[in-house]
């Protein structure tokens, strides 16, 4: 009879204690728990998720087809992760990465999905300044040290088989005209 007391009291630490946010819901998909790390993600209290949809959380960003999938991957799966923007109670729009999986009964049906979720907005920020830096590196004049390797490396003058530089008569005498 201590084992499962035991287990329980360490199961509801990890859960009250994760970095990651985790939402609990029933079969009917309204919120039962949440833990400290969504009050601090989100700005929601406990007693303001607690009873509601975690629609309170939509960004407006997705439509209809997205969440179709999503529940339709959930309802056969039973287990989906994803992408998702999302909306704090204070109404900024950020990026998380979500998992969430379908709780089942012996008989397969849902009692609960658990929902576990991390914001990405650093991730996301580090993304695109690497992809600024790459678009930059190809859309610039090239600076002082780029233009010397390329002169030194890539602008060398062409020779022929022999090693001897070519001009362009003798390039076309000795069958070298593409090389120019």
């Amino acid at each position: 009879v201590l084992i499962p007391v035991i287990g329980q009291r360490a199961d509801a630490q990890m859960f009250d204690s994760s970095h990651e946010a985790m939402v609990i819901t029933d079969r009917h998909n309204l919120i039962v728990s949440v833990n400290k790390a969504f009050t601090t993600l989100t700005g929601y209290t406990r007693e303001e998720a607690i009873g509601h949809n975690p629609r309170i959380l939509q960004s407006g960003k997705h439509g209809e087809p997205f969440y179709r999938d999503m529940w339709e991957s959930l309802n056969r799966d039973k287990f989906w992760k994803g992408e998702i923007w999302n909306r704090r109670k204070s109404g900024e729009i950020y990026p998380e990465w979500l998992s969430i999986a379908a709780v089942t009964d012996p008989e397969d049906g849902v009692t609960h999905y658990v929902a576990s979720f991390t914001d990405i907005s650093k991730l996301k920020e580090a993304e695109a300044k690497i992809r600024e830096l790459y678009l930059a590196a190809f859309s610039r004049e090239p600076n002082a040290d780029e233009v010397r390797i390329a002169e030194t490396h890539l602008l060398k003058p062409r020779t022929d088989a022999e090693g001897k530089p070519l001009d362009s008569q003798r390039a076309k005498r000795n069958g070298y005209e593409d090389l120019l």
